[in-house]
């Protein structure tokens, strides 16, 4: 406790002498969100983003996601700042994973139009994004769209067969043969 109260003091002294530069603000925030402080975390994450480094900085924004989501339970604020995130680094897995609880309350909230609406937008952001793909496909196969939901899930069967063909190294050695990916084989993963 005594070093992490320490480490806050010492970036709390930097962020002041330094504004415009995003990491010590970053850090704090990280700091404060470690030790369950909400409200100064996410002050603290709001300065990074006042910044035009931090503007493009993709891990505050989904941290602020995150704090909004969870804490606030303000999930449209939680989903801006996320898409945001994944505007900036369509690999954060971060805003990823918030995005996806969104879905699931969403379909808590027996909301499936709005649960699809976000998976789509994953999907725009991550195209071969496989989990999202399935996700995708069981929204659709339980609204009986089984065209919809067929089309899904070849998308990852498109992916998850180019992924192999790479991984076999093909395109290497002209006699190397990718391994089969078939729609039993993906049924484990993000199908089930």
């Amino acid at each position: 406790k005594e070093r992490r109260a320490e480490s806050v003091g010492v970036l709390t002294v930097l962020a002041a002498a330094k504004p415009s530069e995003p990491l010590p603000n970053y850090y704090l925030g990280c700091f404060h969100q470690a030790m369950g402080k909400k409200a100064e975390a996410r002050k603290a994450y709001e300065k990074v983003l006042k910044s035009p480094k931090g503007k493009k900085f993709a891990m505050a924004w989904a941290l602020l996601g995150e704090i909004y989501g969870a804490e606030d339970q303000d999930l449209a604020k939680a989903e801006k700042y996320c898409f945001k995130a994944l505007e900036l680094d369509p690999n954060n897995a971060k805003a990823e994973s918030i995005l996806s609880w969104i879905v699931g309350r969403a379909i808590k909230d027996r909301d499936q139009g709005r649960a699809i609406e976000i998976t789509k937008r994953i999907l725009k952001a991550q195209p071969k994004n496989g989990k999202q793909w399935g996700v995708l496909g069981s929204f659709y196969k339980n609204m009986r769209r089984l065209g919809d939901a067929r089309a899904a899930r070849t998308a990852i069967l498109e992916w998850e067969s180019a992924k192999t063909a790479f991984d076999a190294g093909e395109g290497e050695d002209p006699g190397a043969k990718p391994a089969e990916v078939t729609f039993e084989s993906l049924r484990a993963g993000p199908l089930a």
